[in-house]
C-alpha cells in the first residue's frame, strides 16, 4: 500500500479525466475488445461477466506518466490501465460480501483510489481489508483472490494489470562484463513435470 502515490498535480489530472471520460457498459466493452467463454482463466476475458459495472478504454498510453511511475516503482510492465466504476444506479445498496476473483491473465494488479469512494469501500485482498483513501495505491499478486467493496455510492477507481519484469542484471563498468550485451536474464525457474 502506498499513500500519496501521485503528486497533487498528477492526482488532479487523473481525477479530472475520471470525471469526464466515457465508461463502457460490460457489453459495450466486450463488443469493442472481444470476449471469450473459455473455462481457462488465463484465456477467458469475459468482460460481460462484470454485470452492471463499467470501465474506460485502456489508458496505458494516454496516462503514460502514471503507467511509467507504476512500472518504475514496482518493476513491472503495465498492460492495462483503466477506470472501473460500480455505478450507484446499479448498486444502490452496500454489498455485504461480494465474491472474490483473481486476475489470472496477469501477474501483478493494483487499485488506485480516487475521490469517488468512501470509508468502508476499499478492497479485500485475500483476507486483508485495505481501506479506501484518495491517492492510495494498493498492489498485489494477480493470483491472490480479491474483491472490491461497493454499493451505495458511485464508486470509481483506477485499476492496472501488469506483468513482472524479468530479472535485470545490474553491473557496474568495473565488472569487466559488457552490460550493453547483457540486458535481461530470464530468471523463470524450470518446471519439472511428473
Amino acid at each position: 500500500m502506498t499513500d500519496n502515490f501521485l503528486t497533487p498535480e498528477e492526482y488532479s489530472e487523473v481525477q479530472e479525466l475520471c470525471d469526464s471520460i466515457h465508461f463502457h457498459s460490460a457489453e459495450e466493452y466486450a463488443d469493442k475488445y472481444g470476449d471469450s467463454t473459455s473455462p481457462d482463466p488465463k484465456i477467458n476475458f469475459n468482460w460481460r461477466g462484470w454485470h452492471n459495472c463499467k470501465r474506460s478504454d485502456n489508458l496505458v498510453d494516454y496516462l503514460d506518466n502514471v503507467t511509467e511511475k507504476i512500472n518504475d516503482t514496482f518493476d513491472c510492465e503495465v498492460s492495462r490501465l483503466e477506470f472501473f466504476q460500480h455505478p450507484l444506479e446499479n448498486f444502490p445498496e452496500y454489498e455485504e460480501s461480494p465474491p472474490q476473483h483473481i486476475d489470472a491473465r496477469f501477474e501483478f494488479s493494483g487499485v488506485f483510489y480516487l475521490d469517488n469512494g468512501d470509508i468502508g469501500l476499499g478492497t479485500t485482498v485475500g483476507d486483508q481489508y485495505v481501506q479506501w483513501k484518495p491517492n492510495r495505491l494498493i498492489t498485489f499478486d494477480a493470483y491472490t483472490p480479491h474483491n472490491p467493496q461497493f454499493g451505495g455510492i458511485d464508486r470509481k477507481v483506477l485499476t492496472f494489470f501488469a506483468y513482472k519484469k524479468k530479472g535485470v542484471l545490474n553491473m557496474s563498468d568495473e565488472s569487466g562484463v559488457d552490460a550493453k550485451k547483457i540486458k535481461e536474464l530470464d530468471l523463470t525457474p524450470f518446471v519439472l513435470k511428473d
